[in-house]
């Protein structure tokens, strides 16, 4: 076990070395997954096979006009109580905002080409071939308010600090930590040992991952089974440096200890140092960027250097021209060319190069004291920020923020790195060995939590209705920042909700007390039960057909049906021609025809037309 000192205190870890990477004589290549090793059977296509079609026998049980209890109804007016899926809090006061002339920064010549090259002196060694872990599907967390997943948890690599993340060109993501890259294909895992920590990761135009720590600068070349590491770059640990891709296709490496950066070569496997002697002011450097311009952006601890290669200069921003503070933590661009800065003690800045505004995210905005190791932006145009006190999400349009906790599924811990996939998941990688994949935009997903559901529906106003077994109806109304309870408390005529339905704009609701119709736009429910002329209270689905027909499914009666005119009301059961007299779930297709789900005679198919069922039997075998 070998200890390892920070160089600052906010980031104090324990490094655990595994054994060395052995150079030895084994192929090691980039290895193919099995296909067929999944545990669970392959889909077999079984065509349909129905009985022959046996006339059915529909029994009057009322005649006469069929009268609901018609009462005022105003959702608005029930209980509610407060309800907030985005948890965000409004900012107590606008960011500040200034103006920035770019034309008047001071600035200096710059060649890049004029700096000497060096070989970067590689050692080649034959890369093992890695550990393979096969996965199983992402799946929430029962405690935590949001989708959230907790990805080390499934791989059983909760022991590990997670360094760094990077979703390569390929679509594969990379997840370096202090023991090791694993890369992971969205059902496999490869795990390369990696005893000294990997952070940095960056892939170069030819696949090849590159990551940097205190005892150098290492390659992943998995396409030829290589792994080639040098002495020559290396970075203090737990220093954390981003190291960029440019346009060129040249890496450049922030050089925490020394000042400068190196830019490296990856054709010709060498490199070039920019520091002091080349104009660049700032003796550490964090990160570098290259913006939509093809401006380098470089944070320094005496502001930012933005070299342009093409124009040949450097021009230098300060706090005497603008910035929050000179010790800049992280530098990158939003879709829209924004440039985002954090700083050593918090806060955060954009720079808008068109406009040429300055707009501060400090203390009012509750972003004071935070540092901010990584930012990245969402498709709502939202800002997510990994901190030392967890993760936070900015929305500078509607000047809001908030803060995850752990009721939501992550602590306050640090979180050193975010990604974004292919499906827009948030990765969340911590120092205190969490790796959390955040789906569905980082929304609230449990706000019914304790309630026993048995169905849920989405209403023509985006209000969602949960129907329960034992209190009634929720309604979240996300708009109306509020969730509203329908239950027999407030004039409803059962706790126990069967199924919800929009039918010619009236929400339909059945239950064990019947079937209830909401009409919102006249403030009315108009009501069917037993006292109606049901033959029972118990109503499982409902379903109206084109001609207007009403047709009613229970546990016990079979099928009721209700005419247009509300004059007449038939029965169909077992002893007319079903299979059953308790139906579940009832379905009208293209055809006209009615599916029904019988409890225990498998699926009846009526034909209105002809009068006739046919009997889905189970395939054979």
């Amino acid at each position: 076990m070998r200890k390892v000192t920070p160089s600052f205190p906010l980031l104090a870890m324990a490094i655990t070395s595994l054994y060395l990477l052995p150079s030895c004589n084994n192929q090691a290549v980039d290895i193919p997954f099995p296909i067929s090793d999944s545990g669970y059977p392959q889909p077999v296509v079984v065509p349909l096979q129905f009985s022959p079609a046996k006339k059915i026998n529909w029994v009057t049980v009322k005649t006469g006009i069929i009268k609901p209890v018609i009462k005022k109804f105003d959702i608005n007016a029930l209980p509610s109580t407060p309800y907030d899926p985005s948890g965000f809090k409004p900012f107590t006061k606008p960011p500040e905002t200034s103006h920035l002339d770019f034309n008047s920064l001071p600035d200096s010549a710059f060649s890049l080409d004029k700096i000497p090259s060096v070989p970067l002196a590689f050692r080649m060694l034959v890369l093992p071939p890695p550990v393979i872990i096969k996965t199983g599907p992402l799946s929430p967390k029962n405690t935590a308010r949001l989708s959230l997943s907790d990805f080390g948890q499934l791989l059983g690599i909760q022991g590990n600090n997670f360094l760094s993340l990077l979703r390569g060109k390929e679509g594969l993501i990379w997840i370096g930590t202090n023991k090791g890259i694993y890369r992971y294909d969205g059902e496999y895992v490869q795990f390369y040992a990696i005893p000294d920590g990997v952070s940095g990761l960056i892939d170069d135009n030819k696949g090849r991952i590159w990551f940097i720590n205190e005892v150098g600068l290492s390659v992943l070349d998995t396409r030829n089974g290589l792994f080639m590491k040098t002495t020559a770059i290396s970075s203090p640990f737990p220093r954390l440096p981003r190291m960029t891709l440019d346009h060129k296709g040249q890496i450049w490496v922030p050089l925490v200890k020394t000042g400068g950066v190196d830019v490296i070569d990856p054709e010709t496997l060498s490199y070039k140092k920019v520091n002091q002697s080349a104009r660049i002011s700032g003796s550490v450097v964090s990160i570098a960027y290259e913006d939509d311009k093809k401006n380098i952006w470089i944070a320094t601890n005496n502001g930012i250097n933005i070299i342009n290669t093409e124009k040949g200069n450097i021009r230098y921003l300060n706090s005497s021209r603008g910035l929050y503070e000179d010790t800049v933590r992280f530098v990158t661009g939003d879709p829209k060319g924004r440039i985002w800065l954090s700083f050593k003690n918090g806060g955060v800045q954009t720079i808008d190069g068109e406009s040429g505004s300055i707009t501060n995210y400090g203390k009012v905005q509750d972003l004071d004291n935070m540092i901010t190791y990584r930012i990245l932006f969402d498709r709502n145009g939202r800002t997510w920020m990994a901190t030392n006190h967890g993760l936070l999400v900015l929305d500078p349009v509607k000047g809001m923020l908030k803060h995850f906790s752990e009721e939501d599924g992550l602590t306050r811990d640090f979180v050193l790195d975010l990604m974004m996939d292919q499906k827009q998941r948030i990765w969340v990688g911590t120092y205190q060995a969490s790796l959390n994949v955040i789906d569905q935009d980082g929304q609230t997903v449990y706000p019914m939590a304790g309630k026993n559901m048995s169905t849920i529906f989405e209403d023509g106003s985006e209000r969602i209705w949960g129907g329960t077994t034992n209190s009634g109806i929720e309604i979240l109304d996300e708009r109306g920042k509020k969730i509203i309870h329908l239950n027999k408390q407030y004039g409803f005529e059962d706790n126990t909700i069967q199924s919800i339905a929009e039918v010619d704009g009236k929400i339909w609701v059945t239950s064990n007390g019947g079937l209830d119709m909401i009409d919102q736009a006249h403030k009315t429910i108009e009501h069917y039960g037993k006292k109606e002329g049901l033959l029972s209270d118990v109503i499982y689905s409902v379903l109206k057909d084109p001609r207007g027909n009403i047709w009613i499914t229970g546990p016990t009666e079979g099928i009721q049906v209700i005419d247009s005119a509300k004059t007449t009301i038939r029965r169909l059961n077992a002893a007319g021609g079903l299979s059953d007299n308790s139906i579940s779930a009832i379905k009208q297709d293209k055809q006209g025809r009615i599916w029904l789900a019988t409890v225990q005679g498998g699926v009846d198919l009526i034909d209105p037309a002809t009068s006739t069922v046919q009997y889905l039997n189970n395939p054979p075998g």
